[in-house]
C-alpha cells in the first residue's frame, strides 16, 4: 500500500530551533528526497522533533515536501526522536531516532517511496573541510527506491565518460572525492553500463564548492533524477539537476505530410513533455487532433509520451468528456531542428486499429536562444565560506606537510596545531572556498 504522505525531510532535522548553540554543537540540515507520490503536492509532511524520551516539543516544520532541503543548524549534541507527519493527518508514518555528536556536520535524509522500499531517515556525516585551494571536493549517494531486491537497485555511475562507482547500490554513499574544477558530464545507468537511466546538462563546478549528489527518485512516482546539494545553499545548483532542455519547445512537421503538425513544449523544471498532434482520420474525411504528455528519458533528447484524446463537447460550447488513453507517441531528437517519432494509435472513431508508423519530423518555428546541440551548462558555484565545520576546520591537511601536526589531515580543526609549522596557520582556511 503506497502512503500518499510524504515521507518527509528530515531536512527539519536541521531546524532545531529553541536548541542552545555552542561552540561544539552539531550542525544539521535536512533533505526530502522519498518518492512516494507522483503528485508533489501530496509528498507534503510535518516534521516533529523531541528530545529522546520526551513529549516535549523542540520544534515543528509543516508543508515539507519532495525535493525540499533545508539550511544548516546548530544543535546540541544528543539523541532526537523525528516523528513525520503527513499534511493534514494526525499519526506518524515515522519515528525514528537520530543521534548526532558534536562538532560533526550531518545531512538527514527522508527516502523511500513506501512500495518497493520503507520510509526511513538515512543521516549522513559530511565532510566540511574546505579543500585545497584550486580543487573541489563531492560525493554520490543512492537514494532511489528503484527495487525490493537490493541487487536489482543496482547502477553504474560514469563521470566524464569514465566508469566511477560500479555496482553501485541503494543507500550506499561514495567517498568525498577531490577534483579540480571543470565541466562535467554524469551518466547513470544499469549495473552493466546500460540503459542510461539519468544523463543530466553538462554542468561546471568551481574550486572551493562541496556538495552530494544524490540519484533519486523511483522510476514511477517520480522520475529518475540528480539532486545536487551543495553545502552553502547560496552555491548552485541546489535542485534536480535539468536533465531536458527548453530549446525542444517547437513546432513540427513531416515535409512528406505537409498540413498535418505536431505542436511540443519541454518543461525543463518537471523533466516533462507536453503536445499537441493534428492529423486526420483513416479515410481524411475529418481533422483529428490528439494531446500527449509524458517524460524525457535517458540523456534529455529523447521523450516517451502518451497520447490522449477527448470528445462530447461542440464549438465553443460545453465540457469535454474525460481524455481518452489511444496509443503511444515515443520521440527522439536528432539535432537543433530535426526529430524521429513512433507511434502506435488506436482510436476506432477515427478508423485507426494499432495503427503503427514513425515521423521525420523538422523544426517549422525558429529557435529561440541557444541552440538545443548539446547542453546548455549548469554553473555550480565554489563559494564555500561557510563551510568549515564551525567555521574552523583548516584544509585537507596537505598544509601540514611541513609541520608534524598536519600531516594526518585531522589538527586543522581546531587551528591551534598549524604553530608548530609554517602551513599551520591555515587552520583558518574554512572561511575561503571563492
Amino acid at each position: 500500500m503506497k502512503f500518499r504522505f510524504l515521507s518527509c525531510v528530515l531536512g527539519t532535522l536541521a531546524l532545531f530551533i529553541g536548541l542552545t548553540a555552542q561552540a561544539q554543537d552539531a550542525r544539521v540540515r535536512g533533505v526530502h528526497l522519498a518518492p512516494f507520490s507522483e503528485n508533489i503536492t501530496d509528498t507534503s509532511v510535518t516534521i516533529l522533533i523531541t528530545p529522546q524520551g520526551s513529549d516535549e516539543e523542540v520544534f515543528a516544520f509543516p508543508n515539507v515536501t519532495y525535493g525540499t532541503s533545508t539550511e544548516y543548524v546548530n544543535a546540541s549534541a544528543g539523541t532526537y526522536t523525528v516523528r513525520i507527519i503527513p499534511t493534514g493527518q494526525e499519526e506518524p508514518v515515522l519515528t525514528q531516532d537520530v543521534t548526532v555528536a558534536e562538532n560533526t556536520d550531518y545531512t538527514a535524509v527522508a527516502i523511500g517511496n513506501a512500495d518497493t522500499q520503507p520510509l526511513e531517515l538515512l543521516l549522513l556525516e559530511d565532510n566540511n573541510r574546505n579543500p585545497e585551494s584550486g580543487f573541489f571536493r563531492a560525493r554520490f549517494v543512492h537514494v532511489a527506491p528503484v527495487a525490493a531486491n537490493i541487487n536489482d537497485t543496482l547502477v553504474d555511475i560514469f563521470v566524464n565518460g569514465q566508469a566511477t562507482l560500479d555496482d553501485f547500490a541503494y543507500q550506499e554513499e561514495s567517498d568525498f572525492g577531490r577534483t579540480t574544477p571543470g565541466t562535467f558530464t554524469v551518466e547513470v545507468t544499469g549495473a552493466t553500463g546500460s540503459p542510461v537511466l539519468v544523463s543530466p546538462q553538462p554542468f561546471e563546478i568551481g574550486a572551493g564548492y562541496i556538495g552530494t549528489f544524490f540519484v533519486t527518485g523511483d522510476g514511477v512516482n517520480q522520475p529518475l533524477r540528480l539532486y545536487a546539494l551543495p553545502s552553502d545553499p547560496e552555491s548552485t545548483p541546489n535542485n534536480f539537476l535539468q536533465v531536458a532542455t527548453t530549446c525542444t519547445t517547437a513546432s513540427y512537421f513531416q515535409p512528406s505530410t505537409d498540413g498535418q503538425g505536431i505542436n511540443l513544449e519541454a518543461i525543463a523544471d518537471q523533466n516533462r513533455m507536453f503536445g499537441y498532434w493534428y492529423t486526420f482520420n483513416a479515410d481524411g474525411s475529418e481533422q483529428v487532433w490528439y494531446f500527449m504528455d509524458g517524460v524525457f528519458n535517458g540523456d534529455g533528447n529523447a521523450a516517451n509520451l502518451t497520447v490522449f484524446k477527448r470528445t462530447g463537447a461542440s464549438f465553443d460550447q460545453g465540457v469535454a468528456d474525460p481524455a481518452e488513453v489511444v496509443g503511444t507517441f515515443d520521440i527522439a531528437f536528432t539535432s537543433d531542428t530535426t526529430a524521429t517519432a513512433a507511434f502506435n494509435i488506436t482510436d476506432p472513431e477515427a478508423g485507426l486499429n494499432n495503427a503503427e508508423g514513425t515521423l521525420d519530423l523538422q523544426r517549422l518555428t525558429p529557435i529561440q536562444g541557444d541552440v538545443c546541440a548539446g547542453f546548455v551548462g549548469v554553473d555550480i558555484d565554489g563559494t564555500d565560506g561557510t563551510n568549515g565545520t564551525n567555521g574552523t576546520n583548516g584544509t585537507d591537511g596537505t598544509d601540514g606537510t611541513d609541520g608534524t601536526d598536519g600531516t594526518d589531515g585531522t589538527d586543522g580543526t581546531d587551528g591551534t596545531d598549524g604553530t608548530d609549522g609554517t602551513d599551520g596557520t591555515d587552520g583558518t582556511d574554512g572561511t575561503d572556498g571563492t
